[in-house]
């Protein structure tokens, strides 16, 4: 496996964490062993030093609890993570900040995983096979992963929650094609799909969950399929789905829209029609503007 590299702080959250199961589990040897080596630095180092050769001594924690070979057994799974030159773990504040990223120079992956998912290895484990293959996908050059402009903030934000929901389908059924329990239940992305998709009828959404088995996605394949935004037969969306604009749940739905204010708002949203509706706040906003 290339370099893998770990955040301080998260190293010390992890031993902090090990170290309060095996308190509470009465694994004292666990205990002595890492006593042995951090009550020393006390009577050594002054309180300055003591950052520093504390994180050396995580670190060997780190390697004596088994943790670079297990992710370098994850990381042998993804041929194409072949393409990168090493491994960055992360601390993620919110689950939403979670995922695995190329680098900066597009070398290198950088995976940020919430500290408490290092407390069952099993669950980490699917956690990290499911990033991995996000990660294989970019460094691919047959998938052709690239950062896609959107002329309007909102409408990116839009086009970003399709795709992601779009891929993450994607990856899950590929993995479950090799035996690989997914990230989430079926159950659990047909209802993803459901919110980037509100118009799609069940079997639809079905389908794009369940990947044909030949069928090689690629990153335009998936973003085609996002930017199309399916008419609703149903005039009257439902109450506390999302504003097909801002993306935001509302339980206001404007109930007109003049002809003036449909054209202003396809001017930003050129795939939208009436039929899918619009919020009271968004229908409002753009009434403003024309006044």
């Amino acid at each position: 496996m290339p370099k893998l590299r770990i955040e301080p702080q998260l190293l010390e959250t992890l031993v902090a964490a090990e170290l309060d199961r095996a308190e509470r589990a009465g694994e004292r040897a666990l205990l002595r062993d890492y006593h042995s080596l951090a009550d020393p630095l006390y009577e050594r180092l002054a309180p300055e030093e003591r950052e520093n050769a504390f994180a050396q001594i995580h670190l060997v924690w780190f390697d004596q609890r088994g943790w670079r070979e297990w992710f370098a057994e994850l990381w042998a799974e993804f041929p194409e993570l072949g393409r990168a030159e090493g491994l960055l773990v992360l601390a993620a504040r919110h689950k939403q900040d979670e995922g695995a990223v190329l680098g900066r120079d597009g070398a290198g992956v950088c995976l940020r995983a919430l500290p408490a998912r290092f407390a069952d290895r099993q669950r980490l484990a699917t956690f990290v096979r499911h990033e991995f293959l996000h990660a294989s996908d970019m460094l691919d050059p047959a998938f052709g992963y690239r950062i896609e402009r959107q002329d309007t903030f909102t409408e990116a934000n839009a086009l970003a929650e399709r795709y992601r929901a779009l891929w993450c389908s994607y990856v899950d059924a590929r993995l479950a094609r090799r035996g690989v329990e997914p990230l989430v239940s079926p159950e659990a992305r047909l209802r993803e799909l459901k919110r980037a998709f509100p118009a799609l009828a069940v079997e639809q959404l079905a389908a794009l969950s369940a990947q044909e088995p030949n069928v090689a996605l690629t990153h335009a394949d998936l973003m085609e399929l996002a930017r199309q935004i399916p008419d609703s037969s149903d005039p009257a969306p439902r109450p506390g789905t999302r504003c097909p604009l801002c993306r935001f749940p509302t339980f206001e739905w404007a109930k007109e829209i003049a002809p003036e204010t449909v054209n202003a708002i396809q001017s930003d949203f050129r795939g939208w029609n009436v039929r899918q509706g619009a919020c009271a706040r968004c229908v409002e906003r753009y009434e403003l503007c024309q006044a």
